[in-house]
């Protein structure tokens, strides 16, 4: 039987009436420009950054051009003319001016200094302004990953299994990163887009005829990269979907190690693996082709254009200080605009990535668990069932129908069936990972929907078969839940759950590293630490789910005898096949296909005919065989 926490449909809906969950709105951006928009949103508190970048980048390249425009006077003064020339527009002329005071035999060096210096003023603000860029990235690639993995915990659990693990760790890894790179991506662009528009205004300063020529050919050249950004952008879509398949199977595969060498699937599941690392890469490399495409097809089509714009301006008999400048102003302009262009082929191309954490970060969930708001210390009565109802939606997944039974204070009650009765389902609305469809829960007559979910979940222990060990150490995992327990109480659960013996036999006692998901220890080992963290919580309600079905009998025997003795301090919920495991029960609860079938004390369920005595005596005719063959 899966464990409970574990038995939800993995892609099915969300919550009731049937469950059918939200209903996930993938958004997509129009462009480049709705994908700065949703970057600008994620900004966030650090929005007030942007306008220091915006100014930073305006100085910045002032600076360059008023450097590049000192290049007239100094051409003049190598050529020895000594004042304004026909053609020279309000630029150039204020250049002149600026010069004119300087002494004639030192005027050439001293214009060489000052380009230096404006040059080197430049360099400094682009610093500033590339380290003020790489501060908001990291803020902000921060708070979008703590924003999705705290979306994965307001929203319902069905709907997380809904969405897979998979696709929430490729959210939170890879396309985070992405989501950053598309930030630093739209700071490269503010940069480029001051130097274009610095850049521009001193052209249209020295010759607008000219600029308007200009002008006219760049817009040519962007219809041109017009769709180059919308294949990046459709293919960058297409590798999202593909990144997350892999994570999907990444995580299937890792996950699952021990089943698929059990089963010898190592060739399929590499096979499985194999095609889909092919369809990341063929949608990563249609992707990436279109995207460096960009740059030299920009560097081709601004050829043409240089040499019109030399052309042009003869033609207009600009001269040729300012029509030196000018060329130098253009192609310093150039790589500007071919950033530009690269950059929003770039952006189109990251706006895949960026909308599936948009989805994810603007997904509701109306029918996820709400917290009440009445605080609960412990459980005085019991806990009752009350017609209690519940559909997945799917024909597969177990549900429940008109349950009714109740847990006393102090009590133990087994809940026993067949594996897709509703046994985990009931688990799952005890924590409230969903809520009945009809039907209520009430603990101390007090309905559970009114409790605090937080204090309500103080309230419960779980220990399951599929649950699982945390990388760590022995102690880490048997104190996680109960961080602040000394190391009295630590032990004092370990012995509860048998657990101390194996402990003192490790290399370094509670301080020894299980590893990753507890490998390193055996699966009755396991069970038993899951069971001490569970003990070491002091719940009022004890849910064990199959929780020593990895133990041999004399184990088992032990460990049933301590909980037992421990009942006085909290009641017990038991969930097995093996009908030893809940002969000591107060109550028996039999499920089958959603409903009671029977209910009552195992002593007396067993002297009927009933479906409970039925299994008993199949699985203790099956005992009496397997010691017949040994």
């Amino acid at each position: 039987m899966r464990g409970a926490l574990d038995a939800l449909p993995r892609a099915g809906p969300t919550m009731s009436e049937p469950v059918t969950g939200p209903e996930e709105k993938r958004l997509e951006f129009g462009g480049e420009w709705a994908t700065i928009r949703a970057l600008y949103r994620y900004c966030g508190q650090r929005r007030a950054v942007l306008l220091p970048l915006v100014l930073l980048a305006i100085l910045a390249f002032l600076l360059e051009g008023l450097g590049i425009g000192l290049l007239i006077p100094m051409v003049q003064t190598v050529l020895d003319q000594g004042g304004a020339s026909s053609g020279f527009g309000p630029f150039t002329e204020f250049m002149h001016r600026l010069t004119a005071a300087l002494p004639a035999d030192y005027r050439l060096p001293l214009i060489g200094g000052l380009v230096f210096l404006l040059i080197l003023l430049k360099s400094v603000v682009i610093y500033g302004h590339h380290m003020l860029s790489i501060w908001l990235s990291g803020h902000v690639g921060r708070n979008l990953r703590d924003a999705v993995l705290a979306k994965s915990y307001t929203i319902g659990l069905l709907t997380v299994q809904r969405l897979g693990i998979g696709r929430l760790h490729n959210t939170v890894d890879a396309q985070v990163w992405y989501a950053t790179d598309g930030l630093d991506a739209a700071t490269r662009m503010i940069a480029s887009a001051a130097a274009a528009l610095v850049f521009i205004t001193l052209l249209l300063l020295i010759s607008w005829p000219l600029t308007v020529f200009v002008v006219l050919g760049f817009l040519v050249i962007s219809l041109v990269m017009l769709a180059v950004r919308r294949g990046a952008q459709r293919f960058g879509r297409n590798a999202v979907v593909a990144n997350a398949a892999m994570s999907e199977r990444i995580v299937e595969a890792l996950t699952h190690h021990r089943l698929i060498r059990a089963a010898g699937t190592e060739s399929r599941e590499a096979e499985q693996f194999a095609r889909t690392t092919e369809g990341l890469r063929r949608a990563s490399l249609r992707t990436e082709l279109l995207r460096a495409i960009a740059s030299p097809l920009n560097e081709l089509l601004y050829v043409p254009l240089m040499f019109g714009v030399i052309a042009f301006g003869l033609a207009q008999g600009l001269g040729m200080p300012a029509l030196l400048a000018y060329l130098l102003l253009l192609y310093r302009l150039q790589p500007h605009l071919q950033q530009l262009d690269h950059l929003r082929v770039e952006l189109a191309a990251l706006a895949g990535p960026i909308e599936d954490i948009a989805t994810i970060l603007e997904l509701t969930d109306p029918k996820a668990p709400r917290s009440g708001t009445r605080s609960i210390t412990s459980i005085e009565r019991g806990i009752r069932f009350e017609g209690v109802s519940f559909d997945y939606g799917e024909p597969d997944s177990p549900s429940l129908s008109a349950v009714s039974f109740t847990i006393p204070k102090g009590a133990v009650v087994a809940l026993v069936g067949p594996s897709g009765s509703g046994k985990s389902t009931v688990v799952g609305l005890l924590h409230r990972f969903f809520d009945p469809t009809a039907g209520r829960i009430l603990v101390d007559d007090v309905p559970l929907p009114e409790l605090d979910l937080t204090a309500w979940r103080r309230r419960l222990a779980y220990a399951g078969q599929d649950l699982e060990l945390m990388q760590g150490s022995v102690r880490d995992n048997i104190a996680y839940g109960a961080p602040d327990a000394d190391e009295a109480a630590i032990r004092d659960a370990a012995r509860l759950a048998n657990a101390e013996g194996f402990i003192a036999s490790l290399p370094q006692g509670y301080r020894s590293e299980i590893g990753a998901r507890g490998l390193t220890l055996s699966g009755g080992q396991r069970q038993r630490l899951i069971l001490a963290r569970a003990l070491l919580r002091r719940p009022d309600l004890l849910v064990l789910d199959e929780a020593t079905n990895a133990l041999d009998a004399e184990a088992e025997h032990v460990v049933l005898e301590r909980l037992h003795a421990a009942r006085d301090r909290m009641s017990m919920l038991v969930i097995a096949h093996r009908m030893q495991t809940v002969r000591h029960a107060d109550l028996v609860v039999v499920l089958d296909g959603g409903r009671v079938v029977e209910m009552g004390p195992p002593s007396s369920l067993l002297r009927g005919t009933g479906t409970f005595g039925r299994w008993w005596g199949e699985e203790t005719a099956e005992r009496r065989r397997h010691v017949a063959i040994d």
